[in-house]
């Protein structure tokens, strides 16, 4: 599942000269998701990979849009640099750094079946 990180982009003002504006750091930042928002709350220009694991009464307030799927039982989600060996020889993540982030959702599915035994052969069919 897609979740919803942006970059957050700055000058850092230690590495500015008169021939150079500085170099731009980024930050992963998410502004309208509380659970992801709670984990990048500590991530740096740096931190090319962020993950976290929660128990199902830990992320409540990220699963009200997957209110279908019942039974779940845990949450992971992490937000990661695309292409580490191109953010490493910037020694942080840029603007242009391509970066995925995901949610992962582990529960229970239970599917009907009806099974039936003919002529010593066993069948199931999905319901």
């Amino acid at each position: 599942m897609t979740s919803a990180v942006a970059l957050n982009c700055s000058v850092d003002p230690s590495n500015v000269s008169t021939t150079d504006n500085g170099t731009t750091k980024c930050t992963f930042v998410s502004p309208n998701d509380t659970l992801l928002a709670d984990m990048l709350v500590n991530a740096s220009n740096n931190m090319f990979l962020v993950l976290n694991s929660y128990l199902l009464r830990d992320s409540l307030s990220a699963l009200s849009t997957y209110a279908n799927v019942t039974g779940v039982l845990a949450t992971v989600q992490w937000v990661r640099v695309a292409d580490f060996l191109s953010a490493e020889n910037f020694d942080a993540i840029q603007p242009d750094t391509p970066y995925e982030a995901g949610r992962w959702l582990l529960y229970l599915s239970v599917d009907e079946i009806q099974a039936q035994v003919t002529n010593s052969g066993y069948s199931e069919e999905i319901m």
